[in-house]
């Protein structure tokens, strides 16, 4: 595997004409209709300041509920279960439903978090989208491209449920 392609956010921006805000931590694009935001914040840290990277967009047919993924440690319960091996073994799921978490959880969307890697947390409430994750302050261009492709991934959602799995 090739090293990562560091670069700093307004630099990623250009690169993919993505338009920098005034403040150079965030980037906002239209990618299929759906509208993303990219934005990097330093967080206090026992070590000093971590940068965590944050991804929002907001579905435009959204689903009522909320769905939280994030990476399963060995130690998490159970959670709740999609459906779909291997994303239910590495990922730990909390939602308002489990219909709901079907909906939002669709093939594309795990395929997506588990390219992603074991990072980060995704967290859907309504129809608006934030995923976050921490890393250094220039980022690996392949990992924002991959959170960029999740966010739209999940706000494409269709109006209804239209579940891919049986939902119960």
């Amino acid at each position: 595997m090739p090293p990562p392609l560091r670069v700093d956010l307004a630099e990623f921006a250009r690169a993919r004409s993505y338009r920098v805000r005034t403040d150079p931590t965030c980037v906002e694009a239209v990618i299929d209709d759906v509208g993303v935001s990219i934005r990097r914040a330093l967080m206090p840290s026992l070590g000093g300041a971590t940068a965590t990277w944050i991804v929002q967009a907001r579905a435009a047919s959204p689903i009522r509920g909320w769905v939280r993924a994030r990476p399963k440690h060995e130690d998490a319960p159970t959670g709740v279960r999609v459906g779909a091996l291997p994303f239910d073994l590495l990922f730990f799921v909390e939602a308002s439903t489990r219909t709901d978490a079907c909906a939002v959880l669709r093939a594309e969307v795990t395929a997506a978090l588990i390219a992603f890697g074991p990072h980060g947390e995704l967290r859907y409430d309504d129809g608006a989208l934030t995923f976050e994750w921490e890393d250094d302050e220039s980022i690996d261009a392949r990992r924002l491209d991959r959170a960029v492709a999740l966010a739209v991934a999940v706000c494409r959602l269709p109006a209804r449920h239209g579940l891919y799995r049986d939902g119960r």
